[in-house]
């Protein structure tokens, strides 16, 4: 329980306690009026007293709606403070994922990139891979255990290196993409598409569609400027 929460608990728990020793104060104090007491008052005086505790009896009545009314209140600010919670909390896990600062694991496929001979992977293949899986709905993208995210910079150094994330990778490429598996090796094995054109061009390409795949979170800084657009 959190400190709002224990406070108003406790408040209300006063409350109650405050308005009970009040109607049980005033009723025993009817029940100690002897007969005699009430045979002897005048007409005139029992009048009195009967308007007198009406009045005790609707200011008592009062309290308790009051007391009730700002029950409902406290039991509803608690409800809106958790609602609230859960929404900043879902928020902060979508942006947590968006920015791949989470360990993420599920189905998808796993793309191995070899250079051949002369037919060499650049960093453009690369680039364009990871966008053609993008578009077709993956959740999460590594690079050779590399996660890719919104600031993810890509860098061609030379012919059989490049550096994604400020890390130098080498073949084989190993792209790890979870997210819907048939439709993500369907969007890159149409006729014409990704892994067709490779193959027409003689280059070193497997995909496999997998359970299970576990893709570690963003192990760098993330840039300011990049969380204030979440």
């Amino acid at each position: 329980m959190n400190k709002d929460k224990l406070v108003m608990s406790v408040t209300i728990s006063i409350t109650t306690l405050i308005l009970v020793c009040v109607i049980f104060i005033q009723f025993r104090t009817v029940n100690e009026t002897n007969n005699a007491q009430i045979e002897t008052m005048r007409e005139d005086e029992l009048e009195q007293a009967a308007i007198e505790w009406k009045e005790k009896y609707e200011e008592t009545y009062e309290k308790l709606e009051e007391t009730n009314n700002k029950l409902k209140e406290y039991q509803n600010k608690i409800q809106s403070n958790d609602e609230s919670k859960d929404i900043i909390e879902n928020e902060l896990d979508n942006a947590k994922k968006t920015y791949g600062l989470t360990d993420i694991t599920g189905d998808g496929i796993i793309v191995t990139l070899k250079d051949l001979g002369e037919q060499l992977y650049t960093f453009d293949d690369i680039l364009e891979l990871i966008n053609e899986l993008k578009v077709a709905g993956a959740k999460a993208i590594s690079v050779n255990g590399e996660r890719v995210v919104n600031n993810t910079d890509i860098i061609d150094i030379g012919s059989k290196y490049i550096v994604i994330n400020k890390e130098k990778i080498s073949s084989p490429y190993i792209i790890k993409a979870i997210g819907d598996s048939t439709h993500l090796k369907s969007a890159l094995t149409i006729k014409n598409g990704y892994y067709d054109l490779k193959k027409k061009g003689n280059y070193d390409i497997d995909i496999q569609e997998k359970t299970n795949i576990k893709i570690e979170k963003y192990s760098k800084e993330v840039n300011v400027k990049y969380i204030e657009n979440i």
